[in-house]
């Protein structure tokens, strides 16, 4: 079905299999089908977060049974950021899969007052994302065309999900056993770390990419990366990024377009958002600032 929408999609969608209605913001990315036939397991990659929201089908037999459905219907997963997973439905379902981008998590996080990013999880009961996701899925069937309404309805209705998540919801079921993940040996990550130095300017640093560089399969390269740095490849490329962008503006007056392009960002737009991330305030106060300190 064609996108009902002209926005840019998160990227974290391109990993998905287009199932079925779809509409698309300008941090998030929102699609829901109705499931009868069980899939593969669905899996999710990519720069944005993941939440998925299964919404029971009545009438319908279970494919597996609830011990063995890392996502049965009436539960939810937050995949995050960076992280490759493979979520296996439980039964015929109602499935609302929404992708988001980092910063709408980071301003949840803030305005919530919490410290420390949530954590991922799969086959959490929760009334509260599970009404959400219900009321995207009525609006999906009611809406006939994507306007600037509409898409205004859906971001309320995204943000309030993530605002779910960014609180923190408590766990109904065991938490899987963390994989344990040996580290990238000294060579290995040097020779990573330097690829990424080299090509920041690359839009294509993503983890398919440097798994791909490190000769790994990229579920193996995430947990090995994660093990050495401390943090996932993505988050390590955006850090590394912010650095080069700080450096450029110190140097001279080259315009903020210039500079986001030669430090791998897609659009001056796409810098701004990952550098207030990381800094609390847009590139132009930063630079302003630190000319004033260094004269």
């Amino acid at each position: 079905m064609p996108n009902p929408s002209h926005r840019a999609e998160p990227r974290a969608l391109d990993a998905l299999p287009s199932l079925g209605s779809r509409i698309c913001g300008r941090w998030f990315a929102l699609e829901c089908t109705d499931l009868t036939d069980d899939p593969p397991p669905m899996y999710a990659a990519g720069a944005c977060h993941l939440l998925a929201v299964s919404l029971p089908m009545a009438g319908r037999r279970a494919w597996r049974a609830p011990a063995e459905a890392a996502l049965a219907p009436g539960t939810a997963a937050f995949i995050p950021a960076g992280e490759v997973r493979a979520v296996a439905l439980g039964g015929p379902c109602h499935l609302v899969n929404i992708a988001f981008e980092d910063s709408a998590l980071v301003q949840a996080l803030r305005r919530a007052g919490v410290a420390q990013a949530p954590r991922g999880f799969v086959g959490q009961h929760d009334p509260v994302l599970a009404g959400l996701a219900d009321a995207m899925r009525a609006a999906l069937q009611w809406r006939r065309q994507a306007n600037e309404a509409s898409v205004a309805m859906f971001d309320a209705l995204a943000r309030a999900a993530v605002a779910r998540i960014a609180v923190g919801i408590a766990p109904d079921v065991p938490a899987a056993a963390p994989v344990s993940a040996a580290p990238l040996s000294a060579p290995e990550l040097e020779r990573v770390l330097a690829h990424i130095e080299a090509r920041l300017e690359d839009a294509d640093l993503s983890v398919a990419a440097l798994a791909a560089f490190a000769g790994m399969p990229v579920v193996r390269f995430h947990r090995a990366f994660r093990a050495a740095t401390g943090q996932p490849p993505h988050r390590y490329v955006i850090t590394e990024r912010v650095k080069r962008v700080k450096a450029l503006m110190l140097e001279g007056r080259l315009p903020l377009a210039e500079i986001a392009l030669a430090c791998g960002f897609a659009s001056q737009s796409h810098m701004n958002d990952r550098f207030r991330d990381a800094t609390g305030m847009p590139p132009g106060a930063w630079r302003s600032r630190s000319a004033v300190v260094v004269d």
